[in-house]
């Protein structure tokens, strides 16, 4: 059975070894396989424990018979144009074997349900070219917005990524969100 928690620091091993799995998997058509074989475990373990020992962010582990087979992480947009009160999904992974198993949307939707009563808008960038991403995204509500860049993730090699955002407010909240100017121009 699938539950869903807050991550602690115990947990850094594997949400390394789930985060440098699935980039293997979901770069091996973009990134040389060099530089994904490179990958280690031990580095992103240590990044891991600073990020859950001092990030304002948020990460949760999906574990099933007391195994963590996926992860997310949410924090404060990082964007200088996004909307205040917006969040960023900084990364959502699942173990490879366990791709398309539902856990990764168990995972998008608890993380939204967790970013309701502290941001407006969510957001996150995803591998444009990754159409099983963008599809997964625009399921649950995502967008693109028409942001785009280039990233380099792995010693210079570029990744061009698109930005996907939805809304977290109710329907009637987000017309006036979106209609509303920021600045008035009253003085």
């Amino acid at each position: 059975m699938l539950s869903i928690r807050e991550a602690s620091v115990e947990d850094s091993e594997a949400i390394a070894r789930i985060q440098v799995d699935g980039w293997r998997a979901e770069y091996h058509d973009i990134v040389p396989h060099q530089t994904l074989d490179e990958l280690r475990y031990d580095e992103q373990t240590r990044r891991w424990r600073r990020v859950l020992s001092s990030s304002p962010s948020v990460t949760h582990v999906a574990e099933d018979g007391g195994v963590i087979v996926g992860f997310s992480s949410l924090g404060p947009a990082r964007d200088s144009d996004a909307p205040p009160n917006s969040g960023e999904l900084y990364a959502l992974y699942v173990a490879p074997q366990r791709v398309r198993q539902g856990v990764g949307s168990s995972l998008l939707r608890h993380m939204l349900q967790s970013a309701r009563p502290r941001y407006k808008r969510l957001a996150c960038w995803v591998t444009s070219n990754h159409v099983g991403s963008m599809r997964f995204f625009s399921a649950l509500g995502f967008d693109a917005d028409a942001a785009t860049r280039i990233d380099a993730p792995f010693d210079g090699v570029t990744v061009p990524v698109a930005r996907l955002a939805r809304w977290l407010l109710p329907p009637d909240e987000v017309a006036h969100e979106v209609e509303t100017p920021s600045d008035t121009g009253s003085g």
